[in-house]
């Protein structure tokens, strides 16, 4: 079973080392297929294609920048107003608020009053 002129113990060695250098070239091959470089080599060569696929995908994320800002900035203002609400509703801060406007509105008109705007 051993190759002739070869000592016996090599011959068992050879044959571990065959197979396992065999399994890792194996492995190798199937890592190199999972990559799909026969894609990217395809891609590369035809650059009007690269530059669509680019193009498409940086729309893509800047609709979805767009539209998941919107949503979030939406649902961040409707949380504060109804934080704002309801604390100002506890704390009964309603009729403080309208007296300060008032008082607001009156120095305001004095103001107005005492200084016309220039035609």
């Amino acid at each position: 079973m051993t190759e002739p002129g070869a000592p016996q113990g090599e011959s068992g060695l050879d044959r571990k080392a065959i197979e396992a250098l065999n399994a890792n070239v194996l492995r190798l091959a199937q890592r190199l297929e999972s990559t799909n470089l026969t894609e990217f080599a395809e891609l590369v060569q035809r650059p009007w294609k690269l530059m669509w696929t680019n193009f498409i995908g940086g729309l893509a994320r800047g609709v979805g920048l767009f539209v998941g800002g919107g949503v979030m900035g939406a649902i961040t203002l409707a949380l504060l107003s109804w934080l704002i609400y309801h604390a100002l509703a506890v704390f009964n801060m309603f009729p403080v608020l309208d007296q300060i406007s008032h008082a607001v509105t009156d120095l305001l008109k004095q103001f107005l009053q005492q200084h016309p705007a220039k035609k």
